[in-house]
C-alpha cells in the first residue's frame, strides 16, 4: 500500500471584524516630512491671483468682482481678534512647531512694522462657547516676521505698493500637541503703525472663500468676516501650520478559519 499525502489548504471565510478570538494588533506611526519638524501641514488657503504681476515680479492679491474689502482689523493695540477653523482628520495627531499668518500696514514699506502676534487655540468656534485648549490671548509668540513678496491691492491696481503684505510666524513656547477634531485658531497682531495691522482674506476665482470671524471690541462680540460689497460675500483666511502627523491604527482584529481540502487529506492507493 503507497500512501500518497496531498495537502492542500484553502484560506477560506478570512474575516476581519471586531471582537473575535485571535486578536492581532497593529500599531504604526506614520510621521509626514520624513519625522521632521517644520513641516508644512495644513494650508487654509492663498491670497495670491495674479502670480508675478507686481512691481519688481512680485505677486499680487488684488481684489474683484465687486470685492471691496482689502483687510480686516486685527489690530492688539486696538482689541480686535480674528479666527478661522482647520480639521485634524480622524487616526491623526498632529504636532505643531509653528504657524505662519499674513498681515499688513498701510504704508509700511517692504521693511516689516509687525511687533508682536499672540495666538490661540479654541476647541470649537469661540462666538459659540468654545474654549482655549492651547496658547492664550496676550503672550507675543511672534519669532520672525519679513515682507512675503506679495502686494494686496485695488482690482486690478497691479503696481501699487503701499500694501505689502507681511509674513509673520509664531512659535509656541513648547510645541503642540492635538488629537483628531475640528479646531479654531484666534490671532491678533501688532505694529508700529496706526494703520491695522490689517489680515487680507483667502483670494481666488470665487467671491466667497471661507467662514472667519473677527472680535470686535464694542459689543465684545465675534462676527462673520463678510466683504463689504454688495453680495457680502463670507471670507476665509490665510494661515499655515508647520510640524508632524502622526497617524495611528490600533486593534485590528483578525479570525481565521481554515478549511482543509480535500476531505480526508490523504489519498490511498
Amino acid at each position: 500500500m503507497i500512501v500518497i499525502f496531498k495537502p492542500l489548504l484553502l484560506i477560506d471565510n478570512f474575516k476581519i471584524k471586531k471582537n473575535m478570538k485571535k486578536l492581532f494588533t497593529l500599531i504604526t506611526a506614520v510621521a509626514l516630512g520624513s519625522l521632521t519638524s517644520n513641516a508644512q501641514i495644513y494650508d487654509n488657503g492663498t491670497i495670491v491671483n495674479n502670480p508675478g504681476l507686481g512691481v519688481g515680479g512680485a505677486d499680487v492679491s488684488s481684489l474683484h468682482d465687486g470685492l471691496n474689502s482689502l483687510g480686516m482689523n486685527h489690530a492688539s493695540g486696538l482689541g480686535y481678534r480674528v479666527a478661522d477653523d482647520f480639521i485634524i482628520p480622524a487616526g491623526q495627531t498632529w504636532t505643531i512647531d509653528s504657524i505662519a499668518f499674513l498681515a499688513y500696514q498701510t504704508n509700511s514699506g517692504n521693511a516689516s512694522t509687525i511687533t508682536d502676534v499672540n495666538c490661540a487655540i479654541f476647541n470649537g468656534s469661540p462666538a459659540i462657547g468654545g474654549s482655549i485648549v492651547l496658547g492664550d490671548t496676550i503672550t507675543n509668540l511672534m519669532q520672525s516676521t519679513y515682507f512675503s513678496n506679495i502686494y494686496r491691492t485695488a482690482d486690478a491696481a497691479f503696481t501699487n505698493t503701499a500694501r505689502p503684505v507681511m509674513r509673520n510666524i509664531v512659535v509656541p513656547q513648547s510645541a503642540w500637541s492635538l488629537p483628531a477634531g475640528t479646531y479654531w485658531v484666534a490671532w491678533q497682531t501688532g505694529g508700529t503703525l496706526t494703520s491695522g495691522p490689517w489680515a487680507p482674506p483667502l483670494t481666488n476665482a470665487n467671491m466667497a472663500t471661507g467662514d472667519a470671524i473677527q472680535f470686535n471690541p464694542d459689543g465684545s462680540i465675534w462676527n462673520p468676516i463678510l466683504d463689504g460689497g454688495a453680495t457680502a460675500d463670507p471670507q476665509g483666511l490665510p494661515f499655515q501650520i508647520y510640524g508632524t502627523v502622526t497617524t495611528s491604527i490600533n486593534s485590528i482584529e483578525v479570525e481565521d478559519a481554515l478549511t482543509i481540502l480535500p476531505n480526508p487529506s490523504k489519498e490511498i492507493l
